[in-house]
């Protein structure tokens, strides 16, 4: 456009556009859908151009060589730069802002003071606003046509895959395979991260035009996410408490190796696998995480007003579900295996009761954080539309 328009407010091979939008392509690897972030990029930038008009104009009464004049601009360029800076710092919703405000206010200030006439000084630099806007205008659009993929689809894609790994981490476990479990939670680690950043972005306050689609299920979206998330966490106590102990070691590899170190059971879920009980801890723990496999990301991507689906449970099987009550089965038939189990090392990492203990409780915490997902799918799906 730079290269091409003249007339108006552009000026051919002018550099504002150009140079703007370099700064701004800077990609901070946070946002899948960026359209919080385009309403941000907007503003700062704006304000980052139209401030220091205003705070120059202030000094302008001032002659160029004067103290006055350099104490006053001092103090204005040390507390603009100040006052933002903090905000990028300290702000959760505006840092963004503050960034762009801070970044492109602060060398206007420091320009030198001019001999030019104020009626077209403040023209050119209304000019100057006016190709920045349809510069950030431009890119937003740009960019709309080019994502095919709508915040919903990446929530409901991430949201399935981080259930694919629960179910990859329930398999490893009744296979006996650590490192199954491994790879398994780390995979659903990185998917609900991505789907926690997603989530903002779908929130209905971003929608410029809400259309026939119903508002995005905020409030259940992120109730949901944190029991996931609750969930991992004890999954996580389960993966450390059925390994071999090596103290200074990640429960989870947290590196991008290709060939990740290999890890060997402690015995544990050979143990808990020759246990009659564990048929049925089976039964009820896969029943709950197929379920919500299948039901979770559906609903997430559910654009009516009323949302059913065929799969969900009956209330009272929920609530079953979340006793997970073959564990005090479980409890007692390994009470029994208990009394001949030997202690090996001084510490507890090596006492096999502590540790068969500290799975069974775990197990039955994450059966209860999955129920209570189930639960809240119900909820929604029997929920008044609009409500």
């Amino acid at each position: 456009m730079a290269y091409v328009i003249d007339g108006s407010m552009f000026d051919r091979y002018s550099p504002v556009m150009p140079m703007t939008l370099s700064l701004l392509m800077v990609n901070d690897g946070a946002h899948h859908v960026e359209y919080e972030k385009s309403t941000h990029r907007l503003l700062g930038v704006t304000l980052g151009k139209s401030l220091p008009i205003i705070l120059v104009g202030c000094i302008d009464y001032f002659p160029c060589i004067s103290t006055t004049r350099l104490v006053l601009q001092f103090t204005m360029v040390l507390t603009f730069v100040t006052i933002f800076t903090f905000v990028y710092f300290n702000s959760d919703m505006w840092s963004y802002v503050g960034c762009l405000i801070a970044g492109f206010g602060v060398y206007q200030l420091m320009v030198p003071c001019s001999s030019q006439e104020p009626d077209k000084l403040f023209a050119s630099k209304y000019k100057e606003l006016g190709c920045v806007i349809v510069a950030i205008f431009v890119q937003a659009i740009v960019q709309a046509l080019f994502s095919c993929k709508t915040p919903r689809f990446y929530i409901e894609e991430s949201t399935r895959k981080t259930m694919e790994g629960v179910e990859g981490f329930f398999e490893g476990f009744f296979e006996a395979d650590v490192n199954k479990m491994q790879s398994a939670l780390q995979k659903a680690g990185e998917q609900l991260f991505i789907a926690n950043k997603v989530a903002p972005e779908c929130h209905p306050r971003l929608q410029v035009v809400r259309g026939r689609s119903a508002p995005f299920k905020v409030q259940f979206c992120e109730s949901t996410l944190r029991y996931l998330q609750t969930a991992m966490a004890e999954a996580a106590m389960i993966l450390a408490a059925t390994k071999d102990w090596v103290a200074n070691r990640p429960i989870v590899n947290e590196t991008d190796d290709k060939e990740p170190e290999q890890e060997t059971s402690d015995g544990i879920l050979e143990i808990l696998g020759n246990c009659v009980t564990m048929g049925q801890v089976k039964a009820e723990l896969t029943a709950t995480v197929s379920l919500i496999s299948q039901v979770l990301p559906d609903m997430l991507a559910d654009t009516s007003d009323n949302v059913q689906h065929s799969a969900l449970h009956k209330p009272e099987e929920v609530r079953a579900a979340e006793r997970l009550e073959s564990a005090e089965l479980l409890y007692k038939e390994l009470a029994v295996q208990a009394r001949s189990y030997v202690q090996s090392g001084e510490d507890l990492t090596g006492d096999l009761r502590v540790r068969l203990t500290i799975v069974v409780r775990s197990l039955q915490n994450l059966a209860y954080h999955l129920s209570k997902i189930e639960e809240l799918c119900i909820k929604e799906a029997n929920a008044e539309p609009g409500s």
